[in-house]
């Protein structure tokens, strides 16, 4: 699993440098990339059973996004998240069936300041 996703990091590195190249990494394209499920705190388990692995990771690079390395360790993002963010990047209106909501992090907005209570 290691190796395989040190090859997928990679090649998402080749193919920045290559939209880059190409003249549409800043203005006409945005790449976001995630896993299908989450992983548990172990780093080997997924599923309902295991604590953590309804939490994701999400890259996202292009368009009009600054490189801000790490940014986000909002506990509560899922894969629910990811369709609300791409549909606030197109332009689209959002689905009230939706439990996600737009990613913050990614659209470059300050997130809401999260409640002590």
């Amino acid at each position: 699993y290691l190796a395989a996703r040190r090859l997928a990091f990679f090649f998402l590195g080749y193919l920045a440098r290559e939209l880059y190249l190409l003249g549409v990494a800043g203005a006409r394209t945005t790449v976001i990339v995630t896993s299908d499920h989450g992983r548990a705190y172990d780093f080997r388990d997924h599923g309902f059973l295991h604590v953590g692995s309804e939490r994701t990771w999400v890259l996202a690079f292009g368009a009009s996004m600054k490189a801000r390395g790490r940014v986000c360790d909002r506990a509560d993002m899922t894969l629910a998240d990811i369709a609300p963010t791409v549909r606030e990047i197109l332009g689209l209106p959002g689905d009230t069936g939706s439990d996600g909501s737009p990613i913050d992090e990614i659209l470059e907005r300050r997130p809401p300041a999260v409640s002590s209570r």
